[in-house]
């Protein structure tokens, strides 16, 4: 039982660090908009796919299955919409999609930090930026 229990829950946009965190800290995401005063009945419960959520979803496939060319087609697709002043960076090879990750992730707090990242993510350059 944490500290806040029974008390309104009202969320905190930061979290202190790993170790130390309450339950109402951290960043709180939703699939679809909450209007104000909402309640749990939102009478929008079917969900709408952009058509690059559908390209991103067959590119995904086509690279498990082996296609990776083919993923990269369509990636590169989808991301020309954001690169119009400079259609080279939309594109995306291949080869790009089935390197590991180039993030660098890991624990991050007061106490101590890692780096980590590479190669240990399959497919890790999928969402190239």
């Amino acid at each position: 039982m944490g500290v806040f229990t029974g008390k309104p829950l009202a969320y905190r946009n930061y979290v202190p660090g790993v170790d130390i965190s309450d339950e109402v800290d951290g960043f709180r995401l939703g699939k679809f908009e909450i209007a104000m005063g909402a309640t749990n009945r939102l009478s929008n419960d079917w969900p709408l796919f952009r058509y690059a959520d559908i390209l991103m979803m067959k590119a995904e496939s086509l690279l498990r299955s082996g296609d990776a060319n083919g993923a990269a087609t369509l990636v590169t697709q989808v991301r020309e919409r954001d690169f119009k002043s400079d259609p080279a960076k939309a594109i995306v090879t291949g080869a790009d999609l089935s390197q590991g990750s180039s993030y660098s992730y890991g624990l991050r707090n007061h106490l101590d930090s890692t780096y980590e990242g590479g190669a240990d993510i399959v497919y890790g350059r999928f969402s190239t930026s």
